[in-house]
């Protein structure tokens, strides 16, 4: 460093004691600094710039006053009674703050002040030597407050599944006590821990929760979704009390979370089962009503068949009809919930994907989307027909959904491995280039009344699909990414070739 700049001077001017002072701080195992001169310029070693954090290296040759002064209210008087009257300050456990990385902390530190005195009597400059103590005191307050209530908190915990914590005022997590093993207190110093714990969904409300009970001084209570380490979902109820000091202050809080994953699940079941029941009956109504506007449309193809002669009018014809029988199948079968009595036939998967495609081909030309196919040759599948076409339906449906500005559409059918089973049969893929799915939203998809799609979804369309693919003792997987350079889904839909539906 160049010295010159400073108020010190280049380095041949100083004088002996300030180069021998300095040599002797170099090499100290501990925190030593120098405050030299009317300024109490800064000279430091090592071991004193984990306390200067960021302030490091700018702090060398500048005034104390200016490097420490977050503290220079307490240590300014002290230093200059050093300088003033030769005195030796020594102060242990004292509680000084601290700037570091930005932000102001509380520290405990043993350190002590003396003279630095020439041969002629004059001081100076003040040698520091000093030793960051806060974690030995934060662990002797913490073992103090504690002690008596240890066996008490001990029975209790050992008799309880619930999960314990310590708090500092600001709530950043300090101990985590779990069950049994109140003794080994895991510290878990890290700000940003709410954040890796709670469902970023909830944080807005556990936050505020947090800080009204903090400006409250009061019980803090919340229920709230967790993400485990695992990657899973569940829930959590959260209950914490300050700890207050005899000058009313929070000092820190205490706290117990349970986990009430199972109740949830509990009421979530229920709630599926009651819409389930309020859905069959409200289906079961349908299949009735529709039933008569069908077979006069039916009627209606019908005698439009004979009144014409044209053999593409015809072939439109026919598949409409086709499709008024697959909406009949539907109302009276998948939406009373009810497994299928057809018998199972022969599908060629290549007529499945075509056919499909061309029930969607005005809304595939509007949505700017292009379909792309590559059909390898395999063997039948033997299915149920209606049910295989309705699932295949309602995958490209969604793959059209999720491209609003266009994009592509790709349909695969290959023979292939279940490599679970070792069983042989059909694998058909629908990809599209759309937005993608969230990963805590492709945890929910086949769950019944589970969608994104506003008032504009039921909710059913994947559930059935899966248990339609279920009952054919199949497999639907599906894989995507929200990636702005490659944002996409694939559902892969795995039929063995005798599928034993039933």
């Amino acid at each position: 460093m160049d010295w010159s700049g400073t108020p010190l001077g280049a380095i041949e001017d100083w004088p002996p004691i300030l180069l021998n002072t300095v040599n002797m701080i170099l090499n100290a195992p501990l925190p030593m600094q120098i405050f030299w001169g009317p300024e109490f310029i800064c000279i430091y070693n090592d071991a004193m710039v984990p306390a200067l954090s960021i302030k490091h290296p700018l702090s060398l040759g500048q005034p104390a006053e200016t490097v420490w002064s977050e503290a220079w209210e307490v240590i300014g008087p002290q230093i200059r009674a050093v300088a003033e009257q030769g005195s030796i300050i020594r102060e242990i456990d004292f509680r000084l703050p601290l700037l570091k990385n930005g932000k102001l902390e509380e520290h405990y530190w043993t350190y002590s002040y003396s003279p630095l005195i020439d041969h002629e009597g004059a001081i100076l400059g003040v040698l520091d030597v000093a030793q960051d103590t806060t974690s030995t005191v934060l662990a002797r307050v913490a073992e103090a407050s504690h002690r008596q209530s240890e066996e008490l908190l001990r029975a209790f915990t050992s008799a309880t599944s619930d999960v314990f914590y310590r708090m500092s005022a600001d709530w950043k997590l300090m101990y985590q006590l779990e069950g049994r093993n109140f003794l080994s207190n895991t510290e878990i110093p890290d700000p940003d821990w709410l954040k890796k714990y709670i469902h970023p969904e909830d944080q807005p409300r556990v936050l505020a929760a947090i800080k009204q009970a903090i400006d409250q001084k009061g019980l803090f209570e919340f229920e709230h979704r967790v993400l485990r380490a695992d990657g899973s979902l569940g829930w959590t109820f959260s209950r914490a009390i300050p700890i207050l000091d005899d000058f009313g202050d929070i000092t820190g809080w205490f706290g117990a979370a349970t986990d009430t994953s199972a109740h949830k699940q509990v009421e979530s079941a229920l709630r599926q089962t009651e819409k389930l029941v309020a859905v069959g009956k409200l289906a079961s109504t349908i299949a009735h009503e529709i039933n008569n506007p069908l077979e006069s449309v039916t009627n209606l193809l019908y005698l439009s068949k004979l009144a014409t002669q044209d053999p593409s009018v015809i072939g439109y014809l026919d598949t409409a009809e086709i499709e008024l029988r697959r909406i009949a199948v539907i109302a009276n079968q998948t939406l009373r919930f009810h497994k299928q009595l057809s018998t199972p036939v022969a599908v060629n998967p290549r007529d499945v994907f075509e056919d499909s495609a061309r029930i969607y081909q005005g809304r595939l030309h509007n949505a700017y989307i292009r379909v792309r196919t590559r059909y390898r040759e395999t063997a039948p599948v033997t299915c149920l027909d209606g049910e295989i076409r309705q699932v295949v339906n309602n995958l490209i449906g969604n793959s059209i959904d999720a491209m609003k500005g266009g994009g592509s559409l790709y349909l695969r059918a290959c023979e292939a491995t279940d490599r679970i089973t070792g069983r042989r049969g059909v694998r058909l893929t629908v990809a599209d280039t759309g937005t993608g799915i969230e990963r805590l939203t492709l945890r929910q998809i086949f769950q019944p009344f589970f969608t994104t799609k506003g008032i504009n979804g039921t909710g059913l369309g994947l559930w059935i699909s899966h248990e339609i693919v279920e009952r054919h003792r199949g497999r639907l997987r599906v894989k995507s990414s929200v990636s702005r350079s490659r944002s996409g889904t694939v559902f892969t839909l795995f039929l063995p070739f005798e599928t034993r539906a039933s």
